[in-house]
């Protein structure tokens, strides 16, 4: 509650004074459920980092998830190539976490060309579909690449970029390799208000 007083000084300029009296109320910390979405690059020019992207993504799930939040794992290459391997998926114990572990051993391989534009379309609907069963749900993105797309045109991926950026409430961009296209990685992390790092710095970030 609040009390308030104004004392006139002049023509258009006034004191304000308040007094504030805190009300008897109790604070709760509100648990927040998370969906967090891996998007990895598997486009042949990621052959030599697949192996630790398979490795970091696996840390990162096992460490970062809590037993209200749930992840999809999408993997991109080409044109048209681009798939959900787990959608909403709740990680509570050691089965679960091996059956993560399987499937990204099993099918996160290099392979053809590059087209960032299907993952981020595919998110949109994922996240459409996860919100319809749990409406209270915050969205993160972490999209995994080398960084070049060789299918689109930079309009059309930051058009995808825009098209979900008010459907996520965190996004990490995580470079990986020495060859990419910082500059469009960097636009899209400054178009979707996320983070770009490199994949040294993968385990420093949080979804907040």
């Amino acid at each position: 509650m609040s009390k308030s007083k104004y004392l006139k000084a002049g023509d258009n300029l006034y004191f304000f004074n308040q007094v504030v009296k805190s009300d008897s109320a109790i604070e709760k910390t509100v648990e927040v459920s998370a969906h967090h979405t891996f998007i990895i690059d598997c486009s042949g020019s990621m052959y030599g980092e697949i192996s630790s992207i398979r490795r970091d993504l696996y840390n990162k799930i096992s460490t970062m998830l809590k037993p209200s939040d749930s992840v999809t794992l999408i993997w991109f290459s080409g044109r048209g190539e681009c798939g959900v391997l787990l959608e909403d998926y709740r990680v509570n114990g050691a089965i679960e976490l091996n059956k993560v572990k399987s499937l990204i051993d099993k099918y996160l391989t290099a392979q053809c060309l590059t087209s960032f534009k299907e993952p981020l379309v595919e998110l949109k609907s994922v996240i459409k579909r996860v919100s319809e069963r749990n409406p209270e749900m915050l969205h993160t993105m972490f999209f995994l690449t080398d960084g070049y797309d060789n299918q689109n045109s930079t309009r059309d991926i930051l058009a995808a970029v825009e098209a979900v950026k008010e459907e996520l409430s965190s996004a990490i961009i995580v470079e990986y390799g020495w060859y990419c296209n910082k500059q469009l990685l960097n636009e899209m992390a400054t178009t979707i208000g996320g983070v770009h790092t490199f994949s040294e710095g993968f385990d420093e970030y949080e979804p907040y």
